[in-house]
C-alpha cells in the first residue's frame, strides 16, 4: 500500500494529475480565468478543474478549495499568497461625458465631476495620480455611484456621464475602438494587483505548482499593464 502510494506520488510528480479547486469573482472567471484554464488544460490534460464563482470572500481553509484569486490589493493573511501580476487602474470617461463637461487637463478636475467608485478601494472619495517625474497630486471625488465589481463599473461609466477608475484588462478594447477615453494619460495610479491565495506550501502537489506556473506567464500576457 505504502508502495503504490509512492508510486502514485512518483507519477504526480512526472505528470500533473488530479483535481483543483479554485474560487474566484465571476468576473474575474469571465473576462479571464475560464480562458485561461482552457489553455492550462491543454498543456496538463490530466488535471481536473472546478471553478466555484463567489464575490465575496472566501476562506479556503473552510471550504476545500485549493486556490482563490484576489483582485486589488492584497492584505495580510495566515495563508501563502503569490502575486500574479499587476494591472493598471485607468481614469476613464465615455466621449459624452466630455462633451457635456470639457477635457480634463489637470487631477483637480476631477473632483468636480461625477463618479462610479470602486469600493473595494479604501480611498474611493479620493483619488491620488502620480507623474513620471514622482509628482503626486490627490483630490477628493464624488461617487455618485459604488459598486465592487469593475465590470459593473465599466458598465455604468460607458451608459452614463460619470467618470471611473477602471481595470485595464476590463477596458482595453473600449479605449481601443473610443467608447472610452483615457483621462490624464501623463498621470497614472499605482497598479492593481491579482494574487493567487493557497495553503499548501512544502506539501504542494504538482499540479498546483503547475498552475501557479502557468499563470504567472499566461497573466502577464493577457491581463498585464
Amino acid at each position: 500500500m505504502a508502495a503504490a502510494a509512492l508510486g502514485e506520488l512518483e507519477q504526480d510528480r512526472a505528470r500533473p494529475s488530479g483535481l483543483i479547486r479554485v474560487t474566484a469573482s465571476h468576473n474575474f472567471v469571465s473576462v479571464y480565468l475560464a480562458a485561461a484554464m482552457l489553455r492550462f488544460h491543454e498543456l496538463h490534460p490530466g488535471v481536473e478543474i472546478e471553478i466555484d464563482t463567489a464575490d465575496s470572500i472566501t476562506n479556503i481553509m473552510e471550504t476545500g478549495h485549493d486556490i482563490a484569486f484576489r483582485i486589488g490589493w492584497l492584505k495580510s493573511s495566515e495563508l501563502h499568497a503569490m502575486k500574479i501580476c499587476d494591472f493598471a487602474m485607468i481614469p476613464c470617461a465615455s466621449p459624452a461625458h466630455l462633451e457635456r463637461f470639457g477635457p480634463v487637463s489637470s487631477p483637480l478636475d476631477l473632483s468636480v465631476r461625477p463618479w462610479v467608485a470602486l469600493t473595494m478601494m479604501s480611498d474611493f472619495d479620493r483619488i491620488t495620480l502620480s507623474t513620471s517625474a514622482h509628482e503626486d497630486v490627490t483630490v477628493p471625488i464624488s461617487p455618485v455611484f459604488r459598486t465592487n465589481s469593475g465590470l459593473t463599473a465599466r458598465q455604468m461609466v460607458l451608459e452614463s456621464e460619470c467618470v471611473g477608475l477602471l481595470p485595464s484588462y476590463a477596458v482595453r478594447q473600449d479605449l481601443s475602438e473610443g467608447r472610452l477615453i483615457r483621462l490624464l494619460p501623463g498621470w497614472s495610479h499605482r497598479p492593481g494587483e491579482i494574487a493567487a491565495i493557497y495553503a499548501h506550501k512544502r506539501t504542494m502537489p504538482a499540479r498546483l505548482r503547475a498552475l501557479l506556473e502557468f499563470l504567472r506567464t499566461d497573466a502577464r500576457t493577457h491581463l498585464g499593464k
